[in-house]
């Protein structure tokens, strides 16, 4: 599979009427491929293995593994609402003693289960599908294959994380500021299915400090509407369905068992860890963005430009009215089993029976490599787009592979449902770059775009440190690359000193870093400037640890170059001022290697469906307060699809699943 040579905007089917994504990708199924077999939704399925009760990868399973027993009968959600309901045509009705009845046989089948196959019931589902997933030795459990309610048992593979100013690029600021029919997710309910969401953070409408996080993260319940923590308009429900040390892969009992609570925040260990995945997600799917004195964006956004959007500390994501439903399946550290339950707890966030709260759209940026097309998890995406939930998920990433391993059979599931919609990494227009600030002179005041030396740690070094005057390097050593006189040493002394890069002539540089400020600093210098005739530097500069330096920019090189030649240019850094910037980006809209191409329609469809921004995306960061972070992964390719979908459901609140996703 592989890219269009010219990509098109995501504009088929029902959404061609509304707006656009990013790339489509496309290629023919080979002519060898399954006859597929289409359900009354439009869900493509072999039907070659339907009616046997063991799933190929159950058959050859051996050891102490996690399954998911599917019993026979309809979930609580499909068995107890009407064909409109479904259809998304009419609001779900409440039938809670129904739902209740069908919890109560469920687990009740499944305590059977786990007694029989000598395993532990790890969790029931009902709403959904109904079934047990069971922790236990593989050819035990497959004795259950004999009993008369079971119908389908799967093993589980555990899902991590798909790791590796996108409104623009997605077209959505253009559907905000269409006149009178502008649309931003309003009234519609995005489920992260992930790690957490930071509910203090500024990008969500919380007070944005680090005591906010603090003290929300000893509390076992989502707070309340007048804690003060967070905006409930934005964070309506949640539920935490593991707890902090939960770790599917861990063999300790402590950590693969989920202690769950009903506060979903995103967690942040010692040394950032993998805390923040779910976080940075809800950020690009529904933020509503910070400005740059780090205040949540209440504004208008039918009046937001691109410039103005540019020049925000977080942009707004691609729903920023769309509501929030955080359901967390992943501790500090790890991989989980618990895909299955949170896909179940979308249906009925608050467990009470009643369907009315249940989300629209699922992001799901998660998944396992090379996951069978059987996986029990693209069953549910799949069930659940016959109840008329939409569900979009991460195509999977071969980042283990350094980009080069097998990515166009790699996909993650459950990005390889046939209902749900596959989410491939591309490039954007733009991408992120540090800043500078320049204090004088006045006319000039303001930021400019650049590179941090690596180094130097920024982030525990003192205000006065990071401010200075700069100076230029004399001509007869302007790249630094020699030992300044004792002459030279005297006009460089306590300043930051001005040296040129390469030669503006050839582009070459004739020695490295660390050389140069050990120089400057041997001279007294106090930090180092280098200018430069790339607008961006691909590659990062490391100068040295004891004193800081910042790369210009090709223009921000020539914008200092008055002040430089004239001694009055006093600049300042922050690591605060890091991944701040924007700037165009040369391989835009081009897919990123480590992207899974997927599924080559052998199975009867073809995956992924679509491709969005997902290098370097800036979101929200966990614990920061107003801070934002830079992610790449088909993980940040998939809330923009989500955020897409939710602005197409707000404009048609009766479209089903197969209608909101491409043919």
């Amino acid at each position: 599979m592989r890219p269009l040579s010219t990509p098109r905007l995501f504009a088929k089917s029902c959404l061609a009427a509304t707006m656009g994504l990013a790339l489509t990708l496309s290629a023919a199924a080979p002519a060898s491929a399954v006859q597929p077999h289409a359900d009354e939704t439009g869900i493509v399925t072999s039907g070659d293995t339907a009616k046997d009760v063991l799933s190929p990868g159950m058959k050859k399973a051996e050891g102490n593994i996690a399954v998911f027993v599917q019993f026979k009968g309809k979930g609580a959600y499909e068995q107890t609402q009407s064909p409109a309901v479904l259809a998304n045509k009419q609001a779900p009705v409440n039938k809670q003693a129904e739902v209740q009845a069908i919890k109560t046989q469920v687990q009740s089948q499944a305590q059977a289960a786990a007694r029989q196959s000598s395993s532990q019931a790890l969790y029931t589902v009902h709403n959904a599908a109904r079934g047990v997933v069971l922790q236990g030795n593989a050819a035990q459990i497959r004795e259950l294959a004999r009993r008369g309610d079971v119908e389908r048992i799967t093993p589980i593979i555990a899902k991590e994380r798909q790791n590796a100013s996108s409104v623009v690029d997605t077209k959505t600021v253009n559907t905000w500021t269409r006149e009178n029919t502008g649309y931003t997710g309003k009234d519609v309910t995005i489920a992260v299915v992930d790690s957490g969401v930071d509910y203090t953070h500024a990008d969500f409408g919380g007070p944005g400090t680090a005591e906010a996080y603090q003290k929300a993260k000893d509390m076992p319940e989502l707070p309340s509407a007048d804690s003060g923590l967070i905006d409930r308009n934005k964070i309506a429900a949640g539920v935490d369905l593991v707890g902090d040390s939960y770790n599917a892969s861990s063999t300790n009992t402590e950590q693969n068992t989920p202690h769950p609570d009903n506060n979903p925040l995103d967690c942040r260990p010692d040394g950032f860890g993998s805390g923040g995945h779910g976080t940075h997600v809800a950020g690009t799917a529904a933020g509503y963005g910070v400005n740059q004195d780090g205040t949540t964006f209440r504004g208008d956004y039918s009046k937001l430009t691109a410039e103005q959007l540019n020049q925000m500390k977080i942009g707004p994501g691609t729903a920023p009215e769309a509501k929030i439903l955080p359901v967390r399946v992943f501790g500090c550290y790890g991989t989980t089993h618990m895909v299955i339950k949170a896909l179940d707890t979308v249906l009925d966030p608050n467990g009470d029976g009643d369907f009315s709260d249940k989300a629209n759209v699922v992001n799901l940026s998660l998944g396992g490599e090379f996951a069978p097309v059987d996986d029990p998890e693209s069953y549910i995406v799949n069930t659940m787009a016959r109840q008329g939930v939409f569900t979009v998920a991460a195509a999977g990433n071969a980042n283990n592979y350094n980009g080069v391993g097998d990515t166009y059979s790699n996909s993650g599931s459950p990005a390889n449902a046939a209902a749900g919609l596959s989410v491939a990494n591309a490039y954007g227009t733009t991408q992120p770059t540090d800043q500078m600030k320049v204090l004088a002179p006045e006319q000039q005041a303001g930021f400019v775009n650049g590179v941090y030396t690596s180094s130097f740690g920024y982030a525990a070094a003192s205000a006065d440190k990071l401010t200075g005057e700069v100076v230029k390097a004399p001509a007869s050593n302007r790249y630094g690359c020699e030992a300044f006189s004792e002459q030279d040493a005297a006009q460089l002394k306590g300043k930051w000193v001005y040296i040129d890069w390469e030669d503006p002539a050839t582009g070459k540089f004739p020695c490295g870093s660390a050389v140069r400020f050990n120089h400057v600093e041997a001279a007294g210098g106090q930090g180092v400037i280098l200018g430069s005739v790339q607008e961006r530097h691909e590659v990062g500069i490391a100068g040295n640890a004891t004193i800081p330096g910042f790369m210009l920019s090709k223009s921000a090189t020539d914008k200092l170059a008055t002040a430089i030649n004239d001694g009055t240019l006093r600049v300042e850094l922050n690591n605060d001022y890091k991944a701040q910037g924007r700037t165009s980006h040369s391989k835009a809209l081009d897919l990123v290697s480590s992207s899974a191409r997927g599924q080559h329609g052998s199975d009867g469809y073809i995956k992924p469906d679509v491709a969005a921004p997902g290098a370097e995306i800036v979101s929200a960061a966990v614990g920061g307060g107003t801070k934002g972070v830079a992610f790449t992964g088909t993980s940040m390719a998939a809330p923009h699809a989500s955020g897409v979908a939710a602005l197409v459901l707000q404009a048609h609140q009766d479209y089903s699943p197969l209608c909101s996703r491409p043919p």
